[in-house]
C-alpha cells in the first residue's frame, strides 16, 4: 500500500511543495487548497515525502473504515425495512431533478439523512467516542478531580438512546428526524446528520468532530 501512495502521491507533494515556494517569494497563490495535504504542509513544511503519504494513508484508513461501517449497516437496515426504499428514491430522484448532484441537493435531503442518522443513532462505529487526555488537572463544578494523564471517553451509545431525549429509543424509526419539515432551514439544519450537539456525537464533538457526505452519496446512488 505504501509503494502504491508513492507512486500516486509524490509527484502531487512535490508540486504542491513548489507552489508553496512561488507564493512565498512571488505574487501569492490565491487558490490555495483547504485539504488535508495542505494542512500537513502548513503544520511542519520540513516533513519528508514518506512521513506525509504515512499520514494520508492513515487517515483514509480511518475514514474508509467508518463510512464504510456505516453505510454497510444502513444496507442492512434497508433490506429489513423494504417499506423505505421507494420513499427514500423518490425523494433523491425528485431533487436531483431538479437541482443535479450538488452539496444543497445532498443537504435537502432529508429523509435520506435522517435513514443515516437513525442507523447511526442504533448502530454507530463505536459505543464511545470523544476521546481525551487531560493535559493538566482539572475540577469538574460538582468537585470531581480529573488527574493528568488520564483517559477520558464519552458513553455515546447511551446519550443516543436515552429515553430523555428520544422517543422510542430502542426502537429503529428511519424517518425521526424528519418532524421538522415545514421548519425553517436554520431549525432544520440543527438535526442534519452531521449537525453535532450535546445530544447527537456520532462525528464526535468540539474542534475535532468529523463528518462527511459520502455516506449520503453512495446510498442516495444505489
Amino acid at each position: 500500500m505504501f509503494l502504491r501512495g508513492t507512486k500516486h502521491l509524490d509527484l502531487v507533494i512535490k508540486e504542491k511543495r513548489k507552489r508553496i515556494t512561488e507564493d512565498l517569494i512571488g505574487n501569492g497563490w490565491y487558490n490555495t487548497p483547504n485539504d488535508y495535504l495542505q494542512w500537513v504542509l502548513d503544520d511542519r513544511r520540513d516533513y519528508d515525502a514518506s512521513h506525509i503519504i504515512q499520514r494520508i494513508l492513515s487517515i483514509n484508513f480511518v475514514i474508509n473504515s467508518t463510512t464504510a461501517s456505516v453505510f454497510t449497516q444502513a444496507l442492512y437496515n434497508l433490506a429489513a425495512n423494504q417499506e423505505y426504499i421507494q420513499p427514500l428514491r423518490e425523494e433523491v430522484e425528485a431533487i436531483v431533478y431538479q437541482e443535479g448532484w450538488s452539496k444543497d441537493a445532498l443537504t435537502r435531503m432529508r429523509k435520506v439523512d435522517s435513514f443515516l442518522k437513525e442507523t447511526m443513532r442504533l448502530e454507530g462505529v463505536s459505543p464511545t467516542t470523544i476521546m481525551r487526555k487531560a493535559m493538566k488537572d482539572f475540577t469538574l463544578s460538582d468537585g470531581t478531580v480529573i488527574p493528568t494523564g488520564t483517559l477520558l471517553v464519552v458513553a455515546t451509545e447511551r446519550i443516543h438512546r436515552d429515553a430523555a431525549i428520544s422517543d422510542n429509543y430502542e426502537g429503529f424509526e428511519p424517518f425521526r428526524f424528519t418532524g421538522v419539515q415545514d421548519a425553517s432551514e436554520n431549525i432544520y439544519a440543527k438535526q442534519q446528520m452531521m449537525a453535532i450537539n450535546r445530544n447527537w456525537l456520532g462525528y464526535g464533538y468540539g474542534k475535532h468532530a468529523w463528518c462527511e457526505y459520502s455516506c449520503k452519496l453512495k446510498l442516495e446512488s444505489n
